[in-house]
């Protein structure tokens, strides 16, 4: 009965107070209009900055990504050499627990498989910094050109990477 009636007490009091509190509207304020916003703007000093010129990509920036993408096409038979043992291993796995050896024997191989990924996920690694270093220098490149060459290394990075996720899925529901 004590409790209740406490538990009464303090339900009636923190009632009390929720009214009183002086919380801020959600609404917007005048400052936060779109007019208030581009007013507050600094003006734009001198001459507005010129647009880069888009440039072809140098010999020098083709080689490097060309090497990169020729590491990620280089991995694709290591790959296929690990997918067997992956595969078989996670197919043996079929009906074991989760820890057990055959279990665990599927996990080592798909850690194997997913290894031989390195150079690809490496490759992907310096073509991003070949455009960073475009994109700080001010330089304007041929993204397109960029792009395309970019691709190839992309493809077979997701190829391979929705092949170990599959397997891993088929791990797990086992």
């Amino acid at each position: 009965m004590y409790c209740r009636l406490t538990a009464l007490i303090s339900i009636s009091v923190l009632a009390g107070c929720a009214g009183s509190l002086d919380t801020p509207s959600l609404a917007i304020r005048p400052a936060e209009t779109a007019g208030a916003i581009e007013a507050a703007r600094p003006p734009l000093a001198g001459a507005p900055t010129p647009v880069a010129t888009v440039q072809p990509l140098s010999k020098a920036i083709i080689s490097r990504i060309d090497a990169s993408v020729a590491a990620a096409r280089a991995s694709q038979a290591p790959f296929a050499k690990a997918l067997d043992p992956a595969r078989a291993a996670v197919a043996s796995a079929t009906g074991a627990a989760a820890g057990s050896d055959a279990w665990v024997v599927a996990q080592v191989a798909i850690s194997r498989l997913e290894r031989t990924r390195e150079p690809v996920t490496n490759a992907l690694s310096d073509i991003d910094a070949v455009r960073r270093e475009l994109v700080t220098s001010g330089i304007g490149f041929d993204r397109d050109a960029f792009a395309a060459l970019h691709n190839e290394a992309d493809e077979i990075d997701l190829e391979q990477q929705s092949v170990v996720t599959a397997l891993l899925a088929r791990l797990k529901t086992l």
